[in-house]
């Protein structure tokens, strides 16, 4: 997303290669949507926190795009950290924090989107055009263009305490994508704190 972080604009740049997914968990089934999480349960990022990221050494213009391999050399297949599998609140926990930032894409309110990432990810990713941008009053996004939270398909312990996950994500431009995820607990919940697109329908499909 160009003024989003990284979660949909890599999806249609980056084919980072094939996902190593022979120990991953078959992908748990989206939340019912009479029960699935909003947005609205989210408390907005305060607004003075952007101030002191804005002009930062780490801000970066790319908004969190990896650079791309060198030509001609060949993409690093990517496997799954090794750590202990997450017990059911944590997983469910993941689930719900996707849920959540889907919704609040959605929603185009980035405010309450920002809170679902750590102060960490926010400096070293988010832009100063992308934080001018946060004045302008949320407008939903189109339902046509909506994306969807597809399930967790792996989630495991590491041992400094952060949670490696696997989630995939639809969307009508960018198709499924696979995303992982880099978790970490800040102020008392799991808040994103690395992600990455590591497959995508768009970027492995050849254009016709």
């Amino acid at each position: 997303m160009v003024s989003r972080l990284s979660l949909f604009v890599m999806a249609g740049v980056l084919s980072l290669g094939v996902v190593d997914l022979a120990h991953a968990q078959e992908a748990s089934p989206s939340p019912d949507s009479s029960q699935a999480a909003s947005c609205e349960e989210i408390e907005p990022r305060d607004a003075a926190f952007f101030e002191t990221v804005a002009g930062t050494p780490e801000a970066s213009a790319n908004e969190g795009i990896p650079e791309q391999d060198a030509a001609g050399a060949s993409p690093t297949p990517f496997a799954m950290p090794e750590g202990e599998m997450a017990d059911e609140a944590t997983a469910a926990a993941v689930s719900e924090l996707y849920v959540q930032l889907i919704a609040c894409l959605n929603a185009n309110d980035f405010l309450r989107a920002y809170a679902l990432y750590t102060e960490d990810y926010l400096v070293r990713n988010l832009s100063e055009e992308a934080i001018t941008r946060l004045e302008a009053t949320p407008v939903p996004s189109d339902e046509s263009t909506r994306s969807e939270f597809g399930g967790l398909m792996d989630a495991r312990m590491l041992e400094d305490g952060r949670v490696a996950a696997l989630v995939t994500v639809s969307n009508p431009q960018s198709g499924d994508v696979l995303i992982h995820a880099i978790l970490r607990e800040e102020d008392g919940r799991l808040r994103i704190d690395d992600e990455a697109v590591v497959e995508s329908e768009v970027s492995a499909t050849p254009a016709s």
